[in-house]
């Protein structure tokens, strides 16, 4: 399979999607899979896992969005050990409950500074991303 040519400028829209190399890294995917040897870094829109929970839970490795009802009262949602770059998407789908998700950091990680549980309220929703020497933020 021969590469297209390099792009000199910047392109967008319809334009970029029609260009040569985005038909061509296509092509690559769909016909022999993608393989990644290394760091392979996006500007954003990968979702790896959405789940929903309604009960106190601990965030997996797997997951990336977690949606929290919390409709009978306050959950904990317990956030694994850190590891570099990882990001987890909280959400409280509750409307007008008065109840909080507590995000809980493991051990003496921090979140947002602190080792300390940090309130989610209804309607709201944050991102944390791992960062070793800093922690949750």
């Amino acid at each position: 399979m021969t590469q297209p040519a390099p792009i000199k400028e910047p392109i967008a829209g319809k334009e970029f999607a029609n260009h040569a190399w985005v038909r061509w890294f296509q092509l690559l995917a769909n016909n022999v899979g993608l393989v990644v040897n290394g760091l392979f870094r996006t500007n954003g829109g990968r979702v790896k896992n959405i789940r929903v929970e309604s009960t106190d839970t601990t965030l997996l490795a797997t997951d990336h969005v977690l949606r929290m009802n919390v409709d009978g009262g306050d959950k904990n949602v317990f956030l694994p050990p850190l590891v570099d770059g990882t990001e987890y998407w909280i959400e409280n789908c509750s409307i007008d409950t008065g109840n909080k998700i507590n995000w809980i950091p493991d051990g003496t990680d921090l979140l947002f500074g602190v080792n300390e549980t940090f309130p989610v309220y209804d309607e709201e929703d944050f991102v944390v991303v791992g960062e070793p020497t800093k922690g949750w933020r």
